[in-house]
């Protein structure tokens, strides 16, 4: 059982979490610490979890230069 939870752990990460030592083992203590809690204290945590991020309401965009114009001054 334990592995097929590894398996379907590994998808939800992010690829660059995959390679993280231990991350599996840091996953399910987190995973230990909210067991039991209210759906609504869930979403309240994770609302407070997702807020302390650094990228926290960042977007990102890719930006590519088609062409590139020089300018004579």
């Amino acid at each position: 059982m334990l592995c097929c939870l590894l398996r379907s752990l590994k998808e939800f990460l992010p690829q660059s979490y995959t390679k993280v030592k231990g991350i599996e083992k840091k996953v399910f203590a987190e995973h230990k610490k909210h067991v039991g809690l209210s759906e609504l204290d869930a979403k309240v945590l994770y609302t407070k979890t997702a807020r302390s991020l650094k990228t926290y309401g960042v977007t990102f965009f890719l930006v590519k230069v088609l062409y590139q114009e020089t300018y004579d001054s």
